[in-house]
């Protein structure tokens, strides 16, 4: 009798299983439709390489900023985003941050002379008091998880090195019409939901849940480059000790507008991105350049 009894309770939990793969295998297989209608809707496979330029604004705590920024990626590994701004008259500070294949990395430079502006910025991710080791390694996943969040709405895919997957999670109801909904999970526990319109295909928005930034700046004087990136680097590391362990994570949203076709490929020409509802950046993309001719060297740190 007991033998009896645990064959069907074997049984049973064999056919919930079997229910339950059966199911995912529905999921996957509705998303990979969806990714198909969407990446044939950008026009993703006549990429090999792609350079974009235009503007940027972003809230930096109680400060607003603006200046310049430049996206460059040769498929399917290099990708290079280059912030230029002016916070004041002779100084101007610019922020890149790259994949190069398994590299990633992010680096920050000041040119002029006689004093300026040094700003920190605390990424979403990381907390508390890191060693140099451990600290790079949290800025390397943080640079391949934004980037890869940036391409996922740009052209539906992400660096060779940064696998994601995705399933069907259900319908939603957007400003314009109804969003097919994919949920996306990666390395290092990454997670975001897409959000594609069910008319064009195309991405309107992405979401995902991380730490708020926390915003350290200040004002420096008569300083070289050298003590100026000295303060970076301890600027950095103050704010990295500023975020609570126990901090919960909020919601971001990147949306994803004013799509236009350039040589079959239809792209965004308008970025933005919410955090808790309240847009904190603003990018205007002006100009692409399909295919362009770049060279490899450009993703390497220097």
């Amino acid at each position: 009798m007991m033998r009896v009894v645990i064959l069907s309770l074997l049984l049973v939990v064999c056919s919930v299983v079997a229910r339950a793969q059966s199911e995912k295998n529905k999921t996957d297989a509705r998303a990979q439709a969806l990714i198909a209608q969407a990446r044939a809707a950008i026009g993703t496979d006549k990429l090999k390489s792609l350079a974009a330029t235009g503007s940027y604004r972003r809230v930096l705590g109680e400060r607003e900023m603006s200046g310049d920024i430049e996206l460059e990626m040769m498929l399917p590994d290099k990708y290079l985003k280059t912030e230029t701004l002016s916070p004041m008259p002779g100084i101007e500070i610019t922020r890149t941050e790259a994949i190069n294949g398994e590299a990633a990395w992010m680096d920050t430079q000041n040119s002029g002379g006689g004093g300026g502006m040094v700003v920190f910025r605390q990424g979403p991710v990381g907390g508390g008091n890191l060693n140099p080791q451990e600290a790079q390694k949290v800025q390397q996943q943080a640079v391949r998880a934004e980037i890869s969040r940036l391409l996922l709405g740009l052209l539906l895919t992400t660096p060779s090195s940064f696998p994601v997957e995705f399933s069907y999670a259900g319908e939603a109801e957007a400003p314009d019409g109804r969003a097919d909904v994919l949920n996306v999970k990666g390395p290092n526990g990454f997670v975001a939901q897409l959000f594609l319109d069910q008319k064009s295909h195309l991405p309107l928005m992405l979401t995902y849940k991380a730490r708020k930034p926390r915003i350290v700046m200040n004002t420096v004087t008569a300083r070289s480059r050298e003590e100026i990136e000295k303060l970076q680097k301890e600027g950095a590391a103050g704010a990295q000790a500023q975020v609570p362990q126990d901090e919960p994570p909020v919601e971001f949203q990147v949306h994803f507008a004013d799509y236009r076709n350039l040589s079959g490929v239809t792209l965004p020409h308008r970025i933005s991105k919410s955090i808790e509802g309240q847009v904190t950046e603003e990018m205007e993309l002006s100009k692409f350049k399909i295919n362009p001719s770049i060279k490899a060297d450009k993703f390497e740190k220097k």
